[in-house]
């Protein structure tokens, strides 16, 4: 491990510690940063200047000068630290995407009665791509883009809040980590025939189960039918009291079976992923099969999202 990766990695483990997971945050002196700039390191530097100067030459007015700057500079910190303050960050749960696609992670800031002033910058920690929010009115919402290139369950990294407000000299910041994680999905690939005729059942044969799509036969009246199934219209002709039954039709159960496959893993699943999206969209039953990893067959989002979530972590444990 190189030394920029072992102070990184010290660095990380200071910020845990001193800033910790929070999915609402609001800023305080344990978690803001203040230091000067590039700016505020001249404007410093001309300060030691002049005063060195006054006292060399026994200027009265240069060391009113100097005296003036140091006072503005203490002043600029503690605006600039009360105005950072003053700020409640949150952040929403991100959308799960597919790989290849810019995941966004959605930041609230608030302010408190006194909204706070300049602009603020926002970006991820260790990423130079950033971009400016006018925060004047006192309350901002904004999303926060994440490149995504694999696939899997990732922790998102820390968000990077800055604000050079009031003169620019000093520079306040915060490295916030919400505690977020993002489910990367395999990118879906269309494949016209990705199963054997074995493994894919036809989806031409029907079963039949009770349901209310289809009226199929009438069956003496019980007690404790529902009425609205009573068939009136023989009781009126002084027929016998029965009831009406109801069918639907219900499509094979189709396996979705990665052993099948006669591709490389990462083309497996992005086909398993396509399949399942049309299944789904369809709403077609279906059950997948990853290995040991087997999640039996059934239908809605819900199921849609742990197979997808599945076909992630695979060859890795089960999502709970």
């Amino acid at each position: 491990m190189g030394v920029r990766q072992t102070l990184n990695v010290m660095s990380e483990k200071w910020l845990e510690s001193r800033i910790p997971a929070n999915s609402s945050v609001r800023l305080n002196r344990k978690n803001i940063f203040i230091f000067p700039g590039l700016f505020g390191f001249f404007y410093l530097l001309m300060t030691v200047c002049l005063f060195v100067l006054a006292v060399n030459y026994q200027n009265n007015l240069l060391l009113f000068l100097s005296q003036c700057l140091s006072s503005l500079f203490l002043i600029s910190l503690f605006t600039a630290y009360k105005n950072f303050a003053r700020i409640t960050v949150s952040a929403q749960q991100p959308q799960p995407v597919y790989a290849g696609e810019t995941a966004y992670l959605t930041v609230k800031a608030m302010g408190s009665a006194h909204s706070p002033k300049g602009m603020l910058e926002v970006g991820m920690k260790n990423d130079k791509n950033s971009y400016y929010i006018n925060f004047d009115a006192g309350e901002s919402q904004f999303a926060v883009p994440i490149a995504t290139t694999t696939r899997g369950k990732c922790r998102l990294p820390r968000v990077t809040l800055r604000c050079a407000y009031p003169l620019g000299i000093l520079r306040c910041w915060t490295h916030l980590d919400f505690g977020q994680e993002l489910w990367v999905y395999p990118s879906p690939q269309a494949a016209d025939k990705t199963f054997s005729e074995h493994d894919m059942s036809d989806g031409n044969k029907r079963n039949t189960i009770p349901g209310s799509d289809d009226f199929f036969a009438l069956h003496p009246f019980q007690p404790g039918d529902p009425l609205n199934k009573v068939a009136w219209k023989k009781v009126a002709k002084g027929g016998e009291w029965a009831s009406k039954v109801f069918i639907r039709q219900q499509s094979a159960v189709t396996w979705l079976d990665i052993s099948t496959l006669n591709t490389d893993i990462e083309t497996s699943l992005s086909m398993l992923c396509w399949q399942v999206n049309r299944l789904s969209r369809r709403q077609h039953p279906f059950g997948l099969k990853l290995g040991d990893v087997i999640i039996p067959p059934a239908m809605g989002k819900l199921h849609e999202q742990t197979c997808l979530e599945a076909l992630s972590l695979y060859p890795g444990s089960y999502p709970k």
